[in-house]
């Protein structure tokens, strides 16, 4: 269930490549709250490195009282999101599900909640990476 929805402006010759709909459906299934930021933080720098998507699962701390996933969705220019979204939906996004499936067969006390787990889609080059921790 997504909590938040933040949204910024990008420049025009951008656009996002995960849409909300998309994510809600893939979470449908799964009970955690998302925090889901579209820029956020990010800036044109960050979609010089492709990062479309970055997900980090968040245990309660100072500002939230409760276990999240914190999702970011990046933005390319628009001749690359197709292709873009295309392997995020194709890809990425059922791995991300799987990734957090994985996670909450954890016992709370495990050794990988040790530093925070996070999913990262990045694309460039044509090609799309996945990194998980």
């Amino acid at each position: 269930m997504i909590v938040s929805n933040h949204r910024c402006k990008i420049p025009k010759q951008y656009a996002f490549v995960l849409k909300t709909n998309q994510l809600e459906d893939l979470m449908e299934d799964i009970d955690i709250p998302v925090r889901l930021f579209y820029c956020g933080t990010w800036s044109t720098r960050y979609s010089a490195t492709g990062e479309i998507f970055h997900a980090r699962y968040c245990l309660p701390d100072r500002f939230y009282d409760y276990t999240h996933l914190s999702i970011s969705a990046g933005f390319l220019l628009k001749e690359d999101v197709f292709h873009a979204r295309k392997g995020l939906s194709e890809v990425a996004l059922p791995e991300f599900i799987v990734w957090v499936k994985n996670i909450f067969t954890l016992p709370a006390d495990s050794t990988y909640f040790n530093k925070t787990p996070y999913f990262s889609a990045i694309y460039h080059n044509n090609q799309l990476t996945i990194a998980k921790i």
